[in-house]
């Protein structure tokens, strides 16, 4: 396919307009980093959750001898998308890239040792893929490709939330509406929205977000009125709240995990709502939305919070909503009460497997702030944990009301005392010195 582009556009014609945009395109911004490769600190706990295994999208893997299978599925997918809109040609795409291809460069953290035509090649028939895959899997099932074969989409969905393997956000969103300025046929008008759907639906699952609403109020406050820096972004987009609460910098005191929580008393409740990072305590209560652990949690969360230690070190949400729950998981313990509570699903093999991989993920985490509201929690928590009342309540509910046998002994016991209380009473009552000394002596 890259030999058919030359073909149809010379190499000096390229270098031509690569010289007249650089004389064009002088930059006037400052740098717009936020495509970054994973801080060793971080990727040594798991160098796996950070490296694709089907497919690189972007310059940090271009090359990698184990993707190069896949060079077929990006040509495959770039002529779909060449030959979707004949009003359109190649030369289109080609130009509208070389000319964003410094802004693209400074999109990432490292300087890229690729020729400008070699780099603009790349990233458009990177973009080209991703934009067709998402059509291909959100669109009507008689129109898709990849179900005749759909072991591959697997991998290449994950690869595509990965830090090191994201081109900018902008580039899609261009390269959309160049190619559709009128929309898809079923209506989607927009990359992200586009991308929005791919996300509820292949990772999400709708727990997140019913749909693409442009009146949703979390909708435009992370999707349409900020600015979306790639799909690794996205995804961290929709588990903010939608409106962010203050930042303190300094950290909370620890909290006891969930059993020891509960032990003092402490009940647990699934919210009924998608409240995404919203923890709720009240009235001895703590509700917690709903946490589905599968076999990509821990690639999807390692990556977000890789992007945050990056990007955003003083305002990483994400990070403080892992940091609470690696508070309140501690052992295989803590998983089966919030799994019994309806408020983790569970899909790995064992409980313990989730314990493990929640105290892992945030090893080497440095924070220097944290969100206001965890911290008015963390404070009113350990308040509740350590009033003796509380922790006395629980006891006697533990031991005495936790099962219908036990509560029933307890009422047993209950009837028991109170008649031999109302037999003594009797007893003293009937007995001849209570009834000599009740007698009142005359007065005559």
């Amino acid at each position: 396919m890259v030999q058919k582009m030359d073909s149809v556009i010379s190499v000096e014609w390229l270098m031509e307009q690569f010289r007249i945009s650089e004389e064009k395109n002088k930059p006037t911004f400052e740098s717009d980093c936020c495509i970054y490769r994973v801080p060793t600190n971080l990727r040594k706990y798991n160098e796996e959750a950070y490296t694709p295994t089907f497919i690189s999208i972007g310059p940090y893997h271009y090359g990698d001898k184990r993707l190069e299978s896949t060079k077929d599925f990006k040509l495959w997918f770039f002529n779909v998308f060449v030959r979707r809109n004949p009003a359109k040609k190649l030369r289109d795409y080609i130009q509208d890239m070389i000319s964003s291809v410094y802004k693209i460069r400074q999109c990432y953290s490292e300087t890229i040792q690729m020729s400008d035509e070699e780099f603009a090649v790349m990233i458009l028939m990177d973009a080209c893929f991703i934009i067709e895959f998402f059509i291909d899997l959100t669109g009507p099932p008689e129109g898709r490709h990849l179900d005749k074969n759909p072991w591959p989409k697997v991998y290449m969905k994950l690869d595509l939330l990965l830090l090191e393997n994201q081109i900018p956000f902008f580039v899609l969103d261009g390269l959309f509406n160049l190619a559709y300025p009128n929309g898809l046929v079923d209506g989607t008008c927009s990359f992200v929205e586009l991308a929005f759907n791919f996300f509820n639906k292949e990772f999400l699952g709708y727990s997140v977000s019913t749909g693409w609403d442009p009146t949703d109020i979390h909708i435009q406050n992370c999707f349409l009125r900020s600015k979306v820096y790639h799909l690794n972004d996205m995804l961290r987009r929709f588990y903010l709240p939608d409106e962010l609460p203050g930042r303190e910098f300094h950290l909370p005191k620890p909290i006891c995990s969930a059993s020891q929580l509960r032990e003092a008393g402490i009940q647990f409740k699934a919210s009924e709502k998608s409240n995404r990072t919203k923890v709720h305590f009240s009235k001895g209560v703590l509700t917690l939305p709903c946490f589905r652990v599968r076999d990509c949690t821990e690639t999807m969360i390692r990556n977000v919070i890789a992007f945050e230690q990056c990007h955003f070190p003083h305002s990483s949400w994400i990070t403080d909503y892992v940091m609470l729950w690696d508070h309140l998981i501690n052992t295989e313990k803590d998983i089966d009460l919030l799994v019994h509570k309806g408020i983790i699903e569970n899909f790995l093999s064992d409980n313990n497997a989730v314990a493990s991989m929640v105290n892992r993920l945030c090893r080497n985490v440095v924070s220097t702030s944290f969100n206001r509201e965890y911290i008015v929690l963390f404070e009113r928590l350990n308040k509740f944990y350590n009033n003796p009342c509380h922790k006395h309540k629980a006891i006697f509910r533990h031991e005495y009301m936790s099962s219908p046998w036990r509560i029933a002994s307890v009422v047993a016991a209950i009837v028991l005392l109170v008649l031999t209380l109302i037999q003594t009473i009797c007893s003293v009552i009937s007995s001849p010195y209570f009834t000599n000394s009740s007698k009142v002596p005359s007065l005559s």
